[in-house]
């Protein structure tokens, strides 16, 4: 949910959060063209996206990034309420038919989700069903719907003094009217706009505050194929009878809350799996930032994107991250972990967590040293994080060199930068030589077996990589050694 004030007309008090929005500039990868996604199962390898914060992205941008996400490999994007609100977020819903917001036009919405579809991705409602705002007041004055008997539809206990629908099931929640989900008329009308939003093309839904109204009463608003709710507490044998009661997946507070702990300096709370995705992995979305809480960042997207669960990168991780985003991503539906994966803690202390997923991967994070022992082959690192599969890298190292053809003006260098220290782990990049005819080259040298992915940056001579080459990364898979790979620049700059 949210956490922040705001006044509304009738003076009652409401709250939202208030984080302050950073948005780093990131290359748009070329488009592909995917098959259309229309449901995801437990179990599954889905990577969902969120697509939004609460104080940026409008149905337009959404759907200018859709194919960018669906490139990468995401297979869910969960987007904003689409109600209109008394609120800019859409979290202070009041018209529940009414889908012109903040975010656009109806018609906006609409092309934004079958944008969304037509890349390979479920689109995920956002789902707000534990409180309304009134039509014209904070109160009670619901329309489009209207309940049957608008004062029944609220809490007797809500703060507005205006519900006669007995006790709150759940959390009172001080921004909202606390609907009664005991209310045959609230039960049926939310049902029925549930059903409208399966109706404009969402596959599946992300329930907000969950922790408002019985998990019975969740279980009979199921949207589409996927489900998940915000069950909002660090106690992962709740959040998981929440789950098994209503029948539907939910966040992982729980490993969220460790990952910020482990990044924060102290790796052993990551041991025995102690989220959701320990005992209940089938019912787990994990992830490591989201709108309402600050990210674990690299780290913990290395974390979620190698375990079980379902993995959701919150957009401003994107940002930050998109190359290395699209480097786990790979790793993990190439080696073929999923939901229900199995997880083998190697190691946990206060500098470095370590462990083997379904056999096949290895992973770190931490600053302390840690490395499987067998055949491994290492796939991808960076500052203080690892990733090796098993087998297929044979011994040694090979070295390769990369070519690019791009005239980039006098006093000014091509930089190379991609997913090993050599290129900087997708930092400024490594200064390539020129060579007559505006080639660009550098030499790189990484263990046998291992996959380069990696792109080209602007700079001044002499200085740093600033401007990023726009498309998806070049990638090569078992690097021969002594061979020059020749990439196509993909404009940019």
């Amino acid at each position: 949910m949210f956490s922040c004030l705001i006044i509304i007309a009738s003076g009652l008090v409401s709250w939202t959060s208030c984080a302050p929005e950073e948005e780093a500039l990131k290359p748009t990868p070329v488009q592909t063209t995917r098959e259309n996604v229309t449901s995801e199962k437990a179990g599954s390898s889905a990577v969902m996206i969120q697509t939004f914060t609460l104080f940026t992205e409008r149905w337009p941008d959404i759907q200018a990034k859709a194919s960018a996400w669906g490139s990468a490999g995401f297979t869910m994007a969960w987007m904003p309420p689409p109600s209109r609100a008394a609120d800019n977020y859409g979290y202070l819903p009041t018209q529940w038919y009414d889908y012109n917001n903040w975010r656009g036009s109806s018609a906006q919405l609409t092309s934004c989700i079958n944008a969304v579809k037509s890349n390979g991705m479920m689109a995920i409602a956002d789902v707000v069903l534990n409180h309304r705002n009134g039509n014209a007041t904070a109160g009670a004055d619901f329309v489009n719907p209207a309940f049957a008997n608008n004062a029944a539809a609220v809490t007797s206990s809500d703060e507005c003094g205006c519900g006669t629908g007995g006790s709150d099931q759940g959390n009172d929640f001080n921004g909202g009217r606390d609907l009664n989900h005991n209310n045959a008329s609230v039960v049926s009308l939310s049902k029925q706009f549930v059903s409208s939003l399966a109706g404009l093309g969402f596959g599946g839904g992300r329930y907000d505050m969950v922790l408002g109204y019985s998990a019975s009463a969740a279980s009979g608003y199921k949207l589409g194929s996927f489900q998940v709710g915000e069950y909002w507490v660090d106690d992962r044998n709740a959040i998981n009878n929440w789950a098994n009661t209503a029948g539907m997946n939910a966040f992982d507070f729980t490993t969220y809350n460790r990952l910020r702990t482990a990044v924060a300096g102290n790796y052993s709370v990551l041991a025995n799996v102690p989220g959701l995705i320990g005992i209940n992995k089938g019912r787990a979305v994990t992830f490591a930032g989201n709108h309402d809480t600050p990210s674990s960042g690299l780290l913990g997207l290395v974390y979620i994107m190698t375990h079980p669960g379902i993995p959701c990168v919150g957009v401003e991780d994107w940002y930050a991250f998109s190359n290395q985003i699209r480097t786990l991503i790979g790793i993990r539906k190439g080696q073929g972990i999923g939901q229900t994966s199995n997880v083998a803690v190697q190691t946990a202390t206060s500098s470095v967590y370590a462990a083997i997923i379904d056999g096949k991967v290895a992973m770190k994070i931490g600053p302390g040293s840690w490395s499987p022992t067998g055949s491994w082959t290492l796939v991808t690192s960076g500052t203080n994080y690892a990733i090796w599969t098993a087998g297929g890298g044979g011994t040694g190292n090979v070295t390769v060199t990369l070519r690019m053809l791009k005239d980039v003006g006098a006093n000014n260098s091509l930089f190379f930068t991609g997913n090993n220290a050599t290129l900087t782990n997708w930092g400024t990049g490594k200064q390539g030589n020129w060579n007559s005819g505006n080639y660009w080259t550098t030499s790189v040298t990484v263990p046998s077996g291992t996959t380069i992915e990696w792109k080209v940056r602007k700079g001044t001579t002499g200085g740093a990589g600033s401007t990023w080459e726009s498309g998806a990364n070049h990638v090569i898979t078992n690097p021969s050694n002594g061979t020059t790979y020749t990439g196509t620049f993909q404009g940019g700059f």
